[in-house]
């Protein structure tokens, strides 16, 4: 009996702790708006505009180099699910990058002939 108290013991111990400790990582689930803007800046232009947010506990430039990585990544990873049979990474430019001390926004445009026609 005295065995089957310290087990029950133990389970609940160890969920406060797991409870406990995803709690202290909340930022980490939190959503953040990434997509800001998509629209076809001319016949051969398409423009992902996309923010991207540091890592929490970088500081300085590697805090402003995270974010934009992040920005970048994110656009990319747009354009892959927009775009049909065109490599959008390699034919994708960024034309912005702003950094405000928090997030970084990307002005990412996909050059392409006739554009519109790869839209999925």
């Amino acid at each position: 009996m005295k065995k089957n108290n310290m087990i029950l013991s133990f389970l609940a111990v160890s969920l406060l702790f797991f409870f406990v400790s995803c709690r202290e990582n909340d930022n980490l689930t939190m959503s953040r708006p990434v997509l800001i803007e998509a629209k076809q800046l001319s016949q051969n232009e398409y423009l992902i505009r996309c923010a991207g947010y540091p890592n929490d506990n970088l500081e300085g430039i590697q805090k402003e180099e995270s974010a934009k990585e992040a920005a970048l990544i994110n656009a990319q990873m747009i354009a892959k699910g927009k775009f049909k049979s065109i490599d959008t990474v390699k034919l994708g430019e960024i034309r912005k990058n702003i950094f405000n001390g928090s997030e970084a926004e990307i002005f990412y445009v996909i050059v392409y002939p006739d554009i519109k026609k790869y839209l999925r």
